[in-house]
């Protein structure tokens, strides 16, 4: 089973390996977040759990890459998900070039570890509070979070928990492939293992209740089996361009 868990957050530290940052990284996971630490830029940015990472927290004084240019490609490879991004550095003038550049926050060097701790949970609680009361409009897919409702056409469906909480975890991210045991995750937790085919049947079962909602459809096609790997959610205008 994949070692990223979804139902915590996944953060990523890229430095050089200082003491300062390893410390940081201890006081992170002891708080229950899932910390990995990347020395080179270009492993992260060749790495495949890089979708999976929900903050990255950048050293501006990297020897390989400026940390700017680094945060740039950062940018391209996550453009299809909501990523947050800390850059840190002991030169002050660099505080507002990152702000101005898109970097959510700015960290100064010396780190004041329980202050940078408190700014990340205070990010992540902020993020919950608003994806507890979020509508979603895709195409003809409507969700209500708050309420667990879904629409499709206008029209209930009716989907147990875990189904639902699979269609708001595709539909949240149009285009982003998602791996069985990331799914099996967001259902079940890390603590139970179940077999990952039982994603496949949770799949069909909700294929079928959108056909069932819009008979004349040939097809429920917005559920894309990516093979090999897992599944994701094909908005029309993302189905129509690949077409």
């Amino acid at each position: 089973m994949n070692t990223l868990r979804s139902n915590k957050t996944n953060i990523a530290i890229i430095n050089d390996d200082t003491e300062q940052l390893k410390h940081l990284g201890f006081s992170l996971k002891n708080l229950g977040y899932n910390v990995y630490h990347y020395s080179n830029p270009f492993l992260i940015l060749q790495d495949e759990k890089i979708e999976k990472f929900q903050l990255f927290i950048i050293d501006m004084d990297l020897p390989q890459l400026n940390g700017l240019s680094f945060y740039k490609q950062l940018k391209n490879h996550c453009e299809h998900k909501k990523i947050y991004v800390f850059s840190i550095s002991g030169q002050q003038h660099l505080e507002a070039v990152s702000l101005r550049s898109g970097i959510d926050d700015f960290i100064s060097k010396p780190l004041n570890i329980e202050g940078v701790t408190a700014r990340i949970g205070r990010l992540f609680d902020k993020e919950k509070q608003t994806i507890k009361v979020e509508k979603l409009k895709l195409g003809n897919l409507f969700l209500d979070y708050e309420k667990w409702m879904c629409t499709w056409y206008g029209k209930t469906i009716e989907l147990t928990k875990k189904e639902y909480l699979i269609l708001q975890h595709l539909a949240r991210r149009p285009g982003v492939i998602f791996d069985r045991n990331h799914i099996l995750d967001i259902c079940y937790g890390t603590k139970i293992t179940v077999d990952d085919r039982s994603v496949d049947s949770m799949i069909k079962r909700i294929r079928r209740k959108f056909e069932q909602a819009h008979p004349s459809q040939d097809k429920f096609d917005r559920i894309k089996t990516k093979y090999g790997t897992g599944y994701s959610w094909e908005s029309q205008q993302l189905y129509k361009t690949a077409s």
